[in-house]
């Protein structure tokens, strides 16, 4: 038996985002074994046990699943590539996710989010509280949608970008590779790699 067939879960972080992905994954039917943090006094609000620090990642995924429950980018870009193992997808039971699109390996799809038909979203992405994906939308890996951020048709964003609360990414725009788009930001055409835009519309800080 596999690990993926366990129904056992390590998160990696133990922080707020930690506690949403845990709830998360406790109400999609997950068996919550813990997490691993290195900060000795972090906790989960009861919701699961400190298992030891992040580097023992690799070993703790030799019986469960993984999931990176860390919500910084950064954090997440440094951590991924040191850890093996089998990374599960986390979908809210309250989460629609149309049976046309493809969700990468270790994704968190949140509580009454939407990912619409032919949406295609990389490993890692984190689609949170109640944002929204329409169709034909392309995402690269580890891109961060926040809360209600709503990205309509067929918008891409590249790797290990971060769209922030509320933002609204207008029908066709491409965001470049590790971008920041500022909370309630309105995008009306394309963002260039390595670029933070903020206001509405949207322009570089």
């Amino acid at each position: 038996m596999s690990v993926a067939d366990t129904g056992r879960l390590v998160l990696l972080g133990g922080g707020g985002h930690a506690l949403v992905t845990a709830e998360a994954a406790l109400a999609a039917g997950w068996l919550l074994e813990g997490f691993l943090d290195d900060a000795e006094d972090t906790q989960l609000a009861g919701h699961a046990q400190r298992l030891g620090p992040l580097s023992l990642a690799s070993e703790h995924a030799k019986s469960a699943a993984l999931h990176l429950a860390i919500g910084s980018l950064e954090t997440r870009r440094k951590l991924l590539p040191g850890v093996r193992g089998w990374f599960a997808t986390i979908i809210h039971p309250t989460a629609w996710v149309s049976p046309s699109s493809v969700v990468g390996a270790g994704s968190l799809i949140g509580a009454g989010s939407i990912v619409q038909g032919r949406a295609r979203l990389g490993a890692h992405c984190i689609i949170n509280t109640g944002a929204i994906v329409e169709h034909d939308c392309t995402l690269g890996d580890n891109v961060h949608i926040a809360p209600r951020a709503t990205l309509t048709g067929e918008v891409t964003i590249g790797s290990h970008s971060m769209i922030g609360a509320a933002a609204v990414l207008l029908p066709g725009v491409t965001i470049g590779a590790h971008c920041i788009i500022g909370a309630g930001a309105v995008v009306t055409k394309d963002v260039p790699a390595n670029t933070v835009v903020v206001g509405i519309p949207a322009r570089p800080r």
